[in-house]
């Protein structure tokens, strides 16, 4: 096993071990679930600002009874896990599992998804700011999930009702609503709509009748000349605006369906235009005149009034762009697939869950296993130096040796000729930290030992004795690299094999002592069990947790020790017929022999 290999290994495995969440936004929260939003394709433009509505339920969101019951412990921060957004909770009830959360995105980019974290999980949090989910421009937000008492404004202005005769707590489209059936309506104060260079309203409607003509908005008298009236006249929307300018008047040309949801719009800027679900069904480019007075809602003194339901009242100090209300109606669809819902994360002081159970487990571990697991703890640390420095040792040896056979296979003659009869044998240190190379270095200083004739200059002949001696001579040096190669690995069969008895040792002592106090105080519970059980475990975990890898590293260090061996045995042979045709008796007789 090569030393990058093996960092690699070490690095894939530490993926699984237990840490620390990354980038958790606070560690008050234990918990966090992380959304996805995901605006429209097709919008030609980024829309900022957008009010994104997060419907929870027991179906994606199984937290109610870890949050506060009014849910000021809910948080909802950015993909980055560090700037707040706003946020306003429409309704919140745990009881029967409804949350309705607006956030406000500062941005929604075509096609792309916007990443967001709700945090819960603190029972110790204020409440989050109340109608910081709307920009400055919104001026009324009747949300209508009030259960007692007239619809209020959930914007930061308070622009709350002067009156109301709706009937509350119908089923809305986006939680609940109103119903007018024909004689009720409501009454906005005039301080929404003055000063108002550009407006935009906007609401959920059902009409659940579309036949005669029925007044939904009004503002002053548009037929003295001056106001606002939007009516549905045999199922088409109308809108006629009356001022110092002249008249406008707006009207769809499909007819809307009974007991059927709209998202209704009227925009009023440099032009005026009328919006079903987000898409633009009547437009005119005359600037219509600044309305003054009350927004009355439904029935009025001029005719009757709309009959069926509405929900999710606004009105704006600005004309909504289309592709801004074509996203809003896209995200505030029910079960829409570009709100996403991922998986809740458990944290506690930005430790994960499971390192939390870990350190739960660390304080149950007795005296006894901790002093098993620290003698485990020794023999892998141990283990591991070897390991480190076998790897990196084997790793040279088998550079070295490729250097050395590139170079011998060359020109093989040049490593095999002999010194002067009068001097020492020597070859170049090419090589030199390569067993192949002082193989050879051995091989030549044994052979010019066997040749030398004393009292004689010259080297003789290689006779079938001198290659037998020679013979072992190489065998010798094989074993002594062999074992030089060897040397370390016998501790981590140490560990391998001492490790798990260690644990299994501490796991049954553990044990037993677990039930000797439970013997002795005569009670048995799951509580009582549980924790010495779980110490006692915790050794044998330890045992193994070092075992397996010195197990791998051990094969893995043995097959490459047991290559470079038998690298040398070939190389020997080699020599060793390299040498008997080099320096053998002439016609081979006795080196042949042999």
């Amino acid at each position: 096993m090569t030393w990058r290999r093996m960092v690699f290994v070490i690095g894939t495995l530490s993926m699984w071990l237990p840490g620390p969440t990354l980038a958790w936004w606070n560690g008050d929260w234990e918990y966090r679930l992380p959304l996805a939003v995901t605006a429209p394709e097709d919008l030609a433009q980024p829309v900022p600002d957008v009010p994104v509505l997060v419907r929870l339920q027991f179906a994606n969101f199984g937290y109610f009874f870890d949050t506060a019951r009014d849910g000021a412990d809910l948080r909802l921060i950015a993909g980055d896990d560090r700037s707040e957004l706003a946020y306003d909770i429409d309704t919140y009830d745990p009881t029967t599992g409804i949350g309705l959360l607006w956030v406000r995105l500062p941005a929604l980019e075509p096609g792309r998804a916007s990443s967001i974290n709700l945090y819960f999980g603190n029972p110790e949090a204020p409440p989050g700011r109340s109608g910081a989910a709307y920009d400055g421009a919104e001026r009324l937000v009747l949300h209508f999930g009030e259960t007692d008492g007239p619809p209020r404004d959930a914007s930061a202005f308070a622009n709350h009702l002067t009156t109301s005769t709706a009937a509350q707590g119908q089923m809305g489209f986006i939680g609940r609503g109103i119903h007018l059936d024909g004689s009720q309506g409501l009454s906005v104060p005039a301080s929404v709509l003055n000063d108002a260079r550009e407006l935009t309203v906007s609401a959920w409607i059902r009409p659940t009748a579309v036949t005669g003509a029925a007044r939904l908005l009004s503002v002053g008298d548009p037929a003295g000349g001056s106001g606002l009236l939007l009516r549905i006249d045999d199922g088409r929307l109308t809108a006629r605006l009356s001022g110092t300018a002249g008249e406008i008047l707006l009207s769809a040309t499909t007819p809307l369906q009974a007991d059927r949801w709209y998202h209704l719009a009227l925009t009023l800027g440099r032009g005026a235009a009328l919006l079903l679900d987000g898409a633009v069904v009547a437009s005119s480019e005359v600037p219509p005149a600044l309305l003054q007075g009350e927004l009355v809602v439904g029935a009025a003194a001029g005719g009757p009034g709309f009959v069926g339901d509405l929900d999710e009242l606004r009105v704006s100090h600005v004309a909504r762009r289309p592709e801004w209300l074509a996203a809003a109606v896209a995200l505030q669809q029910p079960d829409t697939p570009r709100l996403l819902f991922g998986e809740v994360e458990a944290s506690r002081s930005g430790v994960s869950a499971y390192g939390e159970l870990l350190r739960t487990l660390t304080g149950l571990v007795s005296v006894d296993g901790w002093i098993i697991i620290g003698i485990i703890a020794v023999i892998g640390v141990m283990s591991i130096e070897v390991i480190v420095d076998k790897t990196l040792t084997l790793g040279r040896v088998s550079r070295a040796n490729r250097h050395f056979l590139k170079l011998y296979a060359a020109n093989p003659d040049d490593w095999l000729q002999l010194p002067a009869a009068d001097t020492d044998p020597a070859t170049p240190l090419r090589a030199a930290t390569s067993p192949l190379q002082r193989l050879q270095q051995r091989a030549i200083t044994e052979l010019v030992r066997l040749l030398r004739t004393p009292g004689q200059t010259g080297f003789g002949r290689l006779t079938a004795e001198s290659l037998e001696v020679l013979r072992s001579a190489i065998d010798s040096a094989i074993v002594e690299e062999a074992s030089r190669l060897d040397r370390g690995l016998v501790l981590i069969t140490m560990a391998v094999s001492a490790a798990p008895f260690l644990g299994l040792l501490g796991t049954v002592f553990g044990v037993m002592i677990t039930f000797a106090s439970v013997a002795a105080e005569g009670d048995v519970d799951v509580n009582t069990i549980a924790p010495g059980v779980a110490s006692a475990m915790s050794t044998t975990v330890a045992g193994l947790v070092v075992a397996i890898p010195c197990l791998f590293a051990y094969n893995g260090l043995a097959s490459q020790v047991r290559r470079l061996t038998d690298a040398m045995d070939l190389f020997a042979n080699e020599l060793l017929g390299r040498f008997v045709h080099a320096y053998g008796k002439q016609g081979g007789t006795d080196a042949a022999a042999a």
